[in-house]
């Protein structure tokens, strides 16, 4: 602290130092947050996608009551799609499609604990919503994307009209890979702008260093030398900016006041 305070050396050289890693750090997290967004607004429109294609897939033979057609449907996409979970519920919560079977028939929401997602779910059984939410599911992340099934009139033949959301669509898709991905591009970003900052801070701290406070330090080794009465101490500064041109003004001052 007191090296702070006795050194203009210092105090040009640490403050220097602080205000180049803090922009850089800047940078950096400005970064990570736009990758990050870019990131899970891809992994959305993936999963959206994903739900819209399943869906198509189950809709015609839901359409016509055929079970056994929804169920088959399901099951290759659970064979095909290993990181991908489907589960289609009625308007009561209760699974009455998935990918794994051993669901059917439970509650959605006893299944998966999460209170955003148990939250959207049961608002997406009351009105016509899709919506994408990322959660943690056996210590991984996943990605949810809710969509209501509304009650068309195709559908009306089996289940009437009075009921206008027939249930939700729920497909769970495990963006682990994203996820490292995502922390391999951070790190090396990361790396790389540390790399960065230190080789301009260095550039930076050994240009100052030549330009300004090695002149300063000579200067102020020339003047303690003159107080102690040793006038023929070397005042010049090489160069033609202000330092320079304070040195020549001290050694004219020091030649003034032996000529009397």
């Amino acid at each position: 602290m007191n090296m702070l305070k006795n050194s203009l050396g210092a105090k040009i050289l640490v403050p220097t130092a602080l205000i180049t890693l803090a922009t850089f750090a800047g940078l950096y997290m400005g970064n990570w947050y736009w990758q990050s967004k870019n990131t899970m607004e891809q992994i959305h429109d993936s999963s959206k996608t994903v739900s819209d294609i399943l869906f198509s897939a189950v809709e015609e033979p839901m359409s016509i009551g055929d079970n056994e057609g929804t169920a088959n449907q399901l099951r290759k996409v659970a064979e095909k799609y290993k990181t991908v979970r489907a589960y289609l519920t009625n308007y009561k919560g209760n699974i009455t499609y998935s990918t794994h079977p051993d669901t059917i028939r439970k509650d959605f929401t006893a299944l998966f604990k999460d209170a955003e997602l148990g939250a959207q779910f049961n608002k997406s059984l009351k009105t016509d919503l899709t919506y994408g939410l990322e959660i943690t599911v056996d210590g991984r992340p996943v990605f949810a994307e809710i969509t209501s099934i509304p009650n068309e009139k195709s559908c009306h033949h089996c289940h009437g009209s009075k009921q206008p959301i027939l249930g939700a669509m729920v497909l769970l898709q495990d963006i682990s890979l994203q996820h490292g991905k995502l922390g391999a591009s951070l790190r090396n970003s990361g790396l790389i702008s540390l790399a960065g900052a230190v080789v301009l801070l260095a550039l930076l701290l050994l240009f100052l260093k030549r330009m300004v406070i090695v002149k300063i330090v000579q200067i102020a080794k020339a003047s303690d030398r003159i107080r102690e009465g040793d006038y023929n101490a070397d005042l010049q500064v090489l160069g033609n900016d202000e330092l320079a041109a304070l040195s020549k003004n001290l050694k004219a001052m020091v030649s003034t006041v032996q000529d009397q």
